[in-house]
């Protein structure tokens, strides 16, 4: 395989220091092209012409770079050529097979090439395979939807059983209906990660998965301002236990139960995260001893361990919650 540019791009590379450009150009692994306005190609350095078994650049010279794609990808690129013209900088992913016919994944950017006068000459890209990396998405995402479909099977066969062994007691029947709720709520919140692929979720995205079962016409939940926060799972778990309970207990005493509206906005300072859960009922609260019962004392002491606190302030016709964690 010959490396040596050819004489026509004598007009790219005139002087010693263009020549040496070309040259360190030339010995770069990812896939450099020139490309004429037009779409054009005009240079394509030795690892893009490796990359598709290109012996002299002359057999492609002047050819439209979208051909070379295969024909599922040849809008896509013909599409990036249009808009990097315009002056924009494009980034996109797309296979290109081997001449094998073996799948291969690119990650390229398409841009501008301007002189110093600031006129467009033509456009620039720059390609590298990212073959690996899409394949190890690829995998991550089939094991995520694997997983999250056998914590459903888990928490399910786990509230089945927890059930089963309550039946007839109404004590323990009620437990286990209470705690089958937060098995739900932890089901919501881990599908949502692993929907990710384990990494983040954003807060909107988190509020709005495990409200969504609770709402209805006469009890709408609002989710207003939210600060822009991404959560890991060390940060998930517990809002979604805590989010979870305050949900139930607006089911059985408040406003989802017995009509009325519920407001969730969320602020945040450095690195404090202040969720506020605003409930109006329209049935009147005779009773605010409950603030103090297990369900919030098991959250107060989740929270606690990632230097959160949830405060609960009672009103005639319902409550104010403050919920605070640590996000960095």
């Amino acid at each position: 395989m010959k490396s040596v540019a050819p004489a026509d791009l004598i007009r790219h590379f005139r002087t010693t220091s263009d020549w040496l450009l070309g040259a360190i150009i030339d010995q770069s692994v990812d896939c450099i092209k020139l490309i004429a306005l037009d779409g054009t190609l005009e240079y394509v350095n030795r690892a893009g012409r490796r990359a598709r078994g290109i012996d002299e650049f002359t057999d492609v010279s002047g050819t439209a770079w979208w051909s070379l794609w295969p024909p599922e990808s040849q809008e896509l690129v013909r599409d990036s050529v249009r808009r990097a013209a315009a002056g924009e900088a494009v980034r996109f992913e797309a296979p290109w097979p081997t001449l094998e016919g073996e799948a291969h994944w690119w990650d390229v950017t398409v841009g501008p090439v301007r002189n110093p006068d600031g006129e467009m000459r033509g456009l620039v890209s720059i390609a590298r395979e990212i073959t690996a990396i899409v394949t190890a998405r690829e995998t991550a995402k089939a094991m995520a939807a694997e997983m999250a479909h056998r914590l459903r099977n888990a928490y399910t066969v786990t509230s089945a059983l927890l059930s089963a062994a309550a039946r007839g007691d109404p004590a323990r029947e009620q437990f286990a209906r209470e705690v089958s709720q937060q098995f739900m709520h932890l089901g919501a919140a881990q599908a949502l990660m692993l929907s990710n692929g384990g990494g983040t979720t954003s807060l909107e995205a988190l509020l709005t998965e495990l409200t969504r079962g609770f709402a209805h016409d006469s009890a709408p939940i609002r989710i207003g301002e939210l600060a822009d926060v991404e959560l890991d799972d060390r940060k998930v778990q517990p809002l979604a236990l805590t989010i979870g309970e305050l949900c139930a207990n607006s089911a059985k005493y408040g406003a989802i139960g017995h009509g009325g509206h519920i407001a969730i906005s969320a602020t945040r300072e450095g690195p404090r995260l202040a969720i506020l859960w605003s409930e109006t009922s329209e049935k009147p609260v005779e009773n605010i001893e409950r603030a103090g019962g297990k369900g919030f004392a098991l959250i107060r002491r989740v929270l606690a361990a990632q230097q959160g606190a949830i405060e609960i302030g009672w009103r005639e016709d319902g409550l104010d919650a403050t919920i605070t964690m640590s996000v960095d």
